[in-house]
This record gives structure tokens, sequence and C-alpha cells, in this order.
């Protein structure tokens, strides 16, 4: 089995019956695949649409790696997994409609810092 990982609650994008996800609380942590081509659709619709990291996993190297590899594999993505409420999730989920952080490098001085101060 993958090794185990540590996230949150899915909360709004759980796609199991809640009868189903608290039994598969007991799973929290460790690798999902889904069972079934329908069950992989739900999970692509409330996880993968609507990342940043690819959308319809256009670049998503998790969507295509778990489709290549078996889930007892090395080469399985560890991102998939059942989170803490028994739901399967995505820890490496970046929602797409959320507001980017503003990034600045710190390498790179301001522009205005430092300047003299002008007196009139």
């Amino acid at each position: 089995m993958a090794e185990t990982n540590t996230i949150p609650a899915a909360g709004a994008r759980g796609i199991l019956h809640d009868h189903h996800a608290e039994a598969m609380q007991r799973h929290a942590g460790t690798a999902y695949r889904p069972s079934n081509g329908t069950e992989g659709a739900f999970f692509e619709g409330a996880w993968c649409a609507g990342c940043r990291r690819g959308g319809e996993h256009a670049a998503c190297r998790i969507h295509m790696m778990a489709m290549a590899y078996g889930i007892d594999d090395p080469g399985y993505p560890r991102e998939r997994i059942f989170g803490s409420d028994g739901q399967p999730c995505c820890t490496a989920f970046s929602d797409k409609h959320a507001p980017r952080p503003g990034y600045r490098c710190k390498s790179t001085p301001d522009l205005l810092d430092g300047m003299p101060e002008v007196r009139a």
C-alpha cells in the first residue's frame, strides 16, 4: 500500500455517499483508486476539473500516473488519498478559482525601495 499522508477533510468535494465515506474513514491517509470508471469520472469532476494544475488533466502528471500505475506500485501518485472524512481527495489540489497569492522575487529589490526623498 502507498505511504500514509495526513490531510484535512474533503468538504464539499466529497463523491461518496455519507455512509460509505464513514466506513472509509479508517483508511484516511492511504492511497485512493476509483473502483470503476463512473467513480473515476466523479472524482475528476470534483477535483481535477476545478484544479489549477491542468483542469481536464491537460498537464497534470498525477492523473497520468494514476492511470499508468497500480495502487501498490511505487509510481502511483501519493497525492490521491482518502481524506480524514473518508472521502477521496487530491492533496495537490489548487483551486483555479481562488485568487493567487502575490509573488515577489526575494533577490530583486523593489524599484521604489531606497529611492532618495524628493523635497520641493
